[in-house]
């Protein structure tokens, strides 16, 4: 098995116990999120644009937070009811679930996405974390049930990831398009 890309998400708030996502900026309302490139450098966290840095942040300070908290909230000010906080998760994920998951998916899925909706195939559109490289449409879901070694570690592919409104979101434009779930030319079946 090839992976074809790795994919980290590293900035969305939690704050020691699983919250609902609606709880936080995330894609699926605030589509502009879509045109900035996250980094993390050590505790550094790089915002961009249009390949121009626009903030860089040291998380492990209070200025560094607040700086990252007063910036999103400039973004966002006619929507959000006052000021964003940062917060991080230290034992367990970023996910829709209780469970840490990691997401997978296969490049041919993606391809079929991008040819059912006359899309430029973009696998950021679904914020898996690993692409694997693959010839048939939803192949990766025959995994589901078994252990997928890559490198060292281990994964077992417990289910398919269910998906949300993010998916309408272009990652190139960061521009809201047509509401994609009810798309049956992106389902396994």
């Amino acid at each position: 098995m090839i992976v074809s890309q790795l994919w980290q998400y590293p900035v969305k708030g939690l704050a020691g116990r699983w919250v609902k996502k609606s709880f936080f900026l995330q894609m699926m309302k605030f589509e502009e999120l879509a045109a900035f490139d996250c980094d993390m450098a050590g505790e550094v966290m790089t915002l961009s644009k249009d390949g121009e840095e626009i903030l860089a942040a040291d998380l492990a300070t209070e200025p560094g937070i607040r700086l990252v908290n007063e910036f999103f909230a400039a973004q966002f000010a006619d929507r959000l009811g006052g000021l964003p906080q940062l917060t991080r998760v230290t034992d367990g994920a970023f996910t829709d679930t209780r469970a840490p998951w990691i997401s997978l998916g296969g490049t041919a899925s993606v391809d079929r996405f991008g040819a059912a909706t006359g899309t430029a195939p973009d696998a950021r559109r679904f914020r898996l974390n690993i692409m694997l490289e693959t010839d048939t449409p939803f192949e990766e879901a025959s995994l589901v049930g078994t252990e997928v070694k890559l490198g060292e570690a281990v994964l077992r592919v417990e289910a398919p990831v269910g998906r949300c409104a993010a998916i309408d979101v272009d990652p190139a434009t960061a521009v809201r398009g047509p509401h994609y779930l009810l798309i049956s030319a992106f389902s396994p079946r």
